[in-house]
């Protein structure tokens, strides 16, 4: 690594221009050339274009060797902290060592609003031919990335074809510490922490041992299916009983109770069948009479059997009826 060459004791004066570039080199230890002529020619042309030189970045690398371009990670910081607006470079193979560096690169400087300069490649992405270049280089990336994708994958279905099995082992557990955790009351937490698995593990292999069949997958989570008596719940809603009522009586939820009878009414062939409860028989005339002896709406929807709204309901349209 060398530090960056004074532009100021390097440059002749040169027009003023209103864009700062920043000038990228790097050479080979072993090659022998010196940075100047690369560095020569990247001022002439930027003096041509009328731009100012902020700073001169120069690496060291050794062919074969993936060492780290403390130069160039300096101009990248200085390209987010915008201390220029373009980066001039000898070659495009110069800026980065593979396609997929030179595209993230070029894609971190583009988010910064920096533009990039290849003078023997005549690039440059300021331009719209250059901004065209730049997509057909980022095309080819996104290729490159797809066929080493594409190699893992045709790696991995050979190993599968020789029976390899992928991923880790299976974990030995102790099913009858479970078993016996779990005769005693103990949750699924519990277990996991003291036989040193996950919770889901845990579970799946105690109803492994329940179906007999420690060897199958079970791939279903959650409760098995309810096993509900289709016929109590069709007799008690005849009789006129609430959902909320029949799902207390078979032991299940008001949505199970009401997917059932749905479900029930579609192989009777009645899907026009009306939802909900039948209407419910009031004693009207009890009603009346006890609201003509004063009482109120609660004690008469109590001694009927109805809520308030619908005592108070009923009664209006009594009234209506007879006036």
């Amino acid at each position: 690594m060398r530090d960056p060459i004074p532009v100021e004791a390097s440059l002749p004066a040169q027009p003023k221009g209103y864009m700062w570039a920043a000038i990228y080199t790097s050479l080979n230890k072993l090659d022998g050339r010196n940075a100047e002529e690369q560095l020569a020619e990247l001022r002439d042309y930027a003096a041509r274009r009328r731009w100012n030189i902020f700073s001169e970045y120069v690496d060291l690398y050794t062919a074969g060797s993936n060492e780290s371009r403390p130069e160039l990670n300096r101009l990248l910081a200085d390209a987010g902290q915008l201390r220029f607006d373009v980066v001039l470079c000898w070659r495009v193979d110069r800026f980065g060592r593979s396609l997929k560096d030179l595209v993230n690169a070029l894609t971190d400087l583009d988010s910064h609003g920096v533009t990039f300069v290849s003078v023997h490649d005549n690039l440059d992405l300021s331009t719209p031919s250059g901004r065209v270049m730049f997509q057909i280089v980022g095309v080819m990336a996104e290729r490159e990335r797809s066929l080493v994708r594409e190699r893992v994958r045709a790696g991995l279905r050979e190993a599968r074809r020789k029976g390899k099995k992928l991923g880790r082992p299976p974990r030995i557990m102790n099913f009858v510490e479970m078993a016996r955790l779990r005769e005693r009351g103990a949750s699924f937490r519990e277990i996991a922490k003291a036989v040193g698995a996950s919770p889901a593990t845990v579970r799946t292999r105690l109803l492994q041992q329940e179906l007999g069949a420690a060897s199958c997958k079970v791939k279903r989570m959650g409760r098995p299916p309810r096993m509900i008596k289709v016929d109590e719940v069709m007799r008690m809603r005849e009789e006129g009983a609430l959902l909320r009522e029949i799902a207390k009586a078979v032991d299940t939820s008001l949505t199970t109770v009401s997917r059932c009878l749905k479900h029930q009414r579609l192989r009777a062939g009645l899907p026009d069948a009306k939802r909900g409860r039948p209407p419910r028989m009031i004693n009207v005339d009890q009603m009346m009479r006890m609201r003509e002896q004063g009482a109120g709406f609660r004690e008469i929807a109590t001694a009927v059997g109805v809520s308030n709204g619908t005592a108070h309901t009923r009664l209006l349209q009594l009234c209506k009826v007879r006036s």
